[in-house]
């Protein structure tokens, strides 16, 4: 399921291109490790970060069946991906929901 919440400014290309990979590696993971019966998040919220600047905050989140156990490459990747695009990226369990949070500031070059 995909929703959009706000308006999201224009991102820098790396950016743009790490908030798509992080997408990506998000649903990737929810296909190999998620509840297959349920259905996956992806909330995509245009919003004013830090000092003004506009930004995006992207929401993936899906049902899990068992704990996931040690992050693996994709979950570093996703980390790595968005500090490399001067963003920031957060990946975890809440009541049951594997959630990768991820935000980016548009702007910046």
């Amino acid at each position: 399921r995909l929703a959009h919440e706000g308006t999201a400014a224009p991102l820098p290309r790396t950016a743009d291109i790490a908030a798509y990979r992080i997408v990506q590696e998000a649903l990737t993971n929810a296909l190999r490790h998620g509840d297959r019966t349920q259905p996956v998040h992806v909330r995509l919220r245009g919003v004013a970060l830090t000092g003004g600047i506009g930004g995006i905050v992207i929401d993936v989140h899906n049902r899990i069946q068992a704990d996931p156990g040690t992050p693996g490459h994709g979950v570093r990747g996703m980390h790595e991906r968005a500090r490399l695009a001067g963003g920031d990226a957060w990946t975890g369990i809440e009541d049951g929901w594997f959630r990768v949070r991820a935000s980016f500031p548009a702007g910046l070059r």
